[in-house]
């Protein structure tokens, strides 16, 4: 369990998580201050006790973004992180968006960068799919997840989501 050590009954080989490696210099002191340094709510039970963001609502968890690239939810959508968010160090706030704000200030870098970098992206159910490595057979390819079979509007590659494919899969079985 989570703040025990392990006893000489331990049958970890090379263990660490012992009593004599927990002094200042220790190695068990060490990993939990690396892992602290890149997630500092990893030993505290803070993500369970947040409300339940209410539909409609964006909630985040970002840790070293501090809330001000396009993959935080809550910034991606334009909205600024609130009571439901468990991200560390945020700048996604209310405070950050007024003049010379830093959130105000990455809106606009973002912008620049891209035109569209806030618009939502609706994709139309077989409009194709570029998978490269998954040979169209799992739940990442669009075809796949609609069963469709890929096509010219595809641009997927060495595709096992084809008549072809399939074909020689019925074959191989009757066999």
């Amino acid at each position: 369990k989570a703040g025990l050590h392990c006893d000489e009954k331990c049958a970890c080989a090379n263990c660490k998580n012992t009593q004599a490696e927990s002094g200042i210099d220790g190695l068990r002191t060490k990993a939990i201050k690396a892992t602290l340094s890149r997630n500092p709510l990893a030993f505290t039970s803070a993500q369970k006790e947040l409300p339940q963001p209410s539909p409609g609502e964006t909630a985040c968890r970002c840790i070293k973004s501090r809330c001000l690239k396009l993959y935080c939810d809550c910034f991606q959508s334009k909205k600024v992180c609130n009571a439901s968010c468990s991200c560390v160090g945020c700048l996604n706030t209310v405070q950050e968006s007024g003049e010379g704000g830093r959130r105000k200030h990455a809106v606009e870098q973002c912008l620049e960068k891209r035109p569209d970098a806030f618009k939502k992206k609706i994709k139309e159910v077989g409009s194709g799919c570029a998978c490269k490595n998954n040979r169209c057979l799992k739940k990442y390819c669009d075809c796949f997840r609609f069963d469709l079979l890929c096509g010219e509007h595809c641009t997927c590659k060495d595709c096992g989501n084809n008549e072809t494919y399939r074909l020689a899969q019925i074959e191989i079985q009757a066999q």
